[in-house]
């Protein structure tokens, strides 16, 4: 008999191969500006643009958590700053300012 083997847990880096793939609006969605929410491979990343509560002096804020256990810094910044790349890519002008979410 085989032994069972689990699936690996998905990494950051499929996290951003996702992102890039299938791009941060179409997965959250868009109600005509950059605002969304979206949970990819326990990532858990929220869009504020600058017209939203989360904004501070007009910045677009990328927020990013992640709900997995031993999940690094790195880690989270990596897929922050692809979501970056893309609000930059659809709002050139954007001041993009990141924050990392603790899990409880």
């Amino acid at each position: 008999m085989k032994p069972e083997y689990w699936p690996r847990q998905a990494s950051a880096e499929d996290a951003v191969a996702l992102l890039q793939r299938e791009g941060v609006w179409h997965i959250g969605g868009c109600d005509g500006c950059l605002c969304t929410s979206l949970s990819i491979m326990n990532f858990e990343i929220d869009i504020g643009c600058r017209k939203s509560d989360a904004s501070k002096d007009g910045e677009t804020v990328v927020t990013v958590s992640c709900s997995s256990l031993g999940v690094e810094t790195s880690d989270l910044n990596l897929v922050a700053e692809e979501v970056k790349r893309q609000v930059l890519d659809a709002e050139p002008q954007a001041d993009v300012a990141i924050l990392f979410r603790e899990q409880k």
